[in-house]
Parts: structure tokens; C-alpha cells; sequence
């Protein structure tokens, strides 16, 4: 056996007592948790090190989708960097708001900052924060938003008064 490529080859290794010592219930989802680099071979009680060490180096682990997309986001962001956003938005008949390129897609405006950070529109229609805010959002865990808007930063903006119009880093409000 050259590689082991999938958890198949890794469960068949296994003793298949599912014991739980591990910290997995299952040894089917210990061999998963080896193939996503979570777990090394030798957490198993019932291999010894003898036959743990050599065989793994010759286990092919998977990156997670989360860790995929993440190194697909760094990718694009450096092809990003690249391209003159002014002069390509102006070709498609974009326009500069602000600092801002506003390209006209379907009829509504779509926003991008240069500066390569999350933007939203905030409608809040009673309180005191009544108006319309636009700007950079930095999300807070309570749900609740700040907005850094040209007028300064409105704090504590409930997140269903909040739309998104650019996502910069591909967190999902």
C-alpha cells in the first residue's frame, strides 16, 4: 500500500471496536477525522506505534470545504488586488460614488469599496437611530451592528434593518 487516499483504507486498519476511547464514538468516524487531519493514527488505543508511525506519513489527508473556500477567498483576493477596479467599472459603465464604484446590475446599484470592506444599508424607520445609514459594518455577536457611515459610526443597528451590499471577506450575515 503506497497512499491511503480515503477513510475506507483507514477503517480497514482500524480494530473496529468503536470503544469511544478516541474521543469519536465511532471508529468509521475516527477514520474521517484522520482523513481531515483532525486525528492521528496513533490516537487509537488498539494500534500500536509500530504500525501507527510508518503508516502515517502515508496518509493523504482532505482539507475541509470551510478551509477550501478560505484558500479559494486568499486566492481571489490577490487576483483582485490586480485589477483597477475605476477603469474596468467605467467600462461597464459603472460610475464613483464616494469612494465607492456603483455599477448599475438589474437595476439596482451594486456598491465596491477599494478598501476591500463590508458594506451595508441600514433602514431603520423609527428609534434613535431613525435613517438611512450606509457604510462599513462591523458585526458584533448580540446581533446587533455598527456602521461606520460618512456621518460617523451609529452603534447597536439590529441586523434586520441591515442589507448587505458588498461582502468583502464572504462571512454570511
Amino acid at each position: 500500500m503506497t497512499q491511503i487516499k480515503n477513510l475506507l483504507e483507514v477503517y480497514k486498519i482500524r480494530p473496529k471496536s468503536n470503544c469511544g476511547r478516541c474521543s469519536v464514538p465511532t471508529c468509521m468516524a475516527f477514520s474521517a477525522s484522520i482523513m481531515r487531519d483532525e486525528k492521528q493514527l496513533a490516537d487509537c488505543p488498539y494500534i500500536a506505534s509500530s504500525i501507527s508511525k510508518p503508516l502515517t506519513n502515508k496518509i493523504v489527508t482532505h482539507k475541509s470545504l470551510s478551509q477550501k473556500r478560505e484558500e479559494a477567498v486568499e486566492r481571489l483576493k490577490i487576483k483582485l488586488s490586480l485589477i483597477d477596479l475605476i477603469s474596468s467599472g467605467q467600462r461597464l459603465g459603472a460610475n464613483m460614488v464616494g469612494d465607492k464604484l456603483a455599477i448599475k446590475c438589474l437595476g439596482k446599484d451594486f456598491f465596491i469599496d477599494p478598501m476591500g470592506k463590508d458594506l451595508v444599508n441600514a433602514v431603520v424607520l423609527s428609534g434613535k437611530k431613525a435613517g438611512t445609514h450606509m457604510g462599513k459594518v462591523v458585526v458584533r455577536t448580540s446581533g446587533y451592528f455598527n456602521v461606520s457611515a460618512a456621518a460617523g459610526v451609529v452603534q447597536g443597528i439590529n441586523h434586520r434593518h441591515c442589507s448587505m451590499f458588498y461582502r468583502a471577506e464572504g462571512y454570511s450575515y
